[in-house]
């Protein structure tokens, strides 16, 4: 909004008014030229803040997401040695069973070999005494046929165990890397 100048009656006395009435024209078009130059100047500030502003933005944007990009592969990294030692401890636990279970059973085939060895022994003493010890006999068979029962039952709640601690550990790792993908995406869209 351009201000008009207004001089005193002075000048227009001692210069006439339409020398005074140029002077005002002439001083009013500077004051224009001034608003305009002004203005301009002021929007082409604005146009480089907003780009420097801009720019500064996505510099900060990208060193975000590299920061965000190397956190992630870092948490990668340590979940897979995580995993990796959560297998190696699984495999070692896994062989001590087998080697629990195989001495078990040479144990118990060793038993059963002796008894059975001792019962042939018997048997070959006098027949009456394998007919009296045939009802001994019979109940060291039993006896025997009941330690492989248990055993048997060991070892299928072994198994059990065994498996029910694959699928508690293999439920837990495809949780926790559902929960580390679906948080990369999550991360890795915006």
């Amino acid at each position: 909004m351009p201000v008009t100048g207004r001089l005193s009656s002075k000048f227009y006395e001692r210069l006439g008014d339409d020398v005074t009435n140029e002077l005002v024209d002439w001083l009013n078009a500077v004051d224009l030229t001034y608003r305009t130059q002004l203005k301009e100047v002021n929007d082409l500030n604005w146009e480089r803040m907003t780009a420097t502003l801009k720019s500064e933005m996505a510099s900060l944007r990208e060193d975000l997401r590299a920061e965000l990009r190397a956190d992630t592969a870092s948490i990668r990294a340590e979940f897979n040695v995580g995993l990796v030692d959560i297998r190696t401890e699984l495999n070692v636990g896994l062989v001590d069973m087998r080697t629990e279970f195989n001495v078990g059973l040479a144990d118990v085939r060793t038993e059963f070999n002796a008894g059975r060895a001792d019962i042939r022994a018997e048997l070959s003493t006098t027949r009456g005494e394998q007919r009296s010890d045939a009802g001994g006999l019979r109940t060291e068979m039993a006896t025997a046929h009941a330690g492989l029962v248990t055993l048997r039952t060991e070892m299928g709640a072994m198994r059990g165990d065994l498996l029910k601690w694959m699928f508690i550990y293999w439920c837990g790792s495809v949780i926790a890397t559902v929960g580390l993908i679906a948080g990369v995406g999550i991360f890795g869209s915006r």
